[in-house]
């Protein structure tokens, strides 16, 4: 079961944006990974996944986004400089400036748990601040 859901991710998520325009499409997927994840504990890479459908679908709505990012945050915080990067950059594609700017504030009160979070949160600074 792992081994076709890991070849249907990898085949039809290398490229996100060939699924970009179907918002209805993505929350389902969005869902079901979720649902996957609290089941089945799959690996880390479909948290990946899951982060990345998340931030494609803030192209379409923003409805339990802060939630969502909590949540996430809460179970893989070694994800959350990648989590909020991914979110802000499709903030600022679509001109959400009031939300940009609310999560900027919201990670720079975090502290980075490693190097590569501490340059990733450097990176955020650099482009969003």
């Amino acid at each position: 079961m792992v081994l076709i859901w890991n070849n249907f991710f990898t085949r039809v998520f290398q490229e996100i944006d060939y699924v970009e325009h179907q918002g209805s499409f993505l929350t389902k997927i969005y869902s079901l990974l979720k649902e996957l994840q609290n089941e089945y504990a799959l690996s880390l890479r479909y948290v990946e996944i899951q982060m990345d459908v998340l931030s494609t679908l803030t192209k379409y709505t923003q409805e339990n986004l802060d939630e969502e990012i909590k949540e996430l945050c809460k179970n893989y915080p070694q994800y959350r400089f990648m989590l909020y990067y991914k979110i802000m950059t499709t903030l600022q594609q679509i001109g959400n400036n009031d939300l940009l700017k609310k999560y900027y504030q919201e990670i720079n009160t975090c502290i980075p748990m490693n190097e590569e979070q501490k340059d990733l949160l450097e990176v955020i600074q650099e482009i969003f601040g």
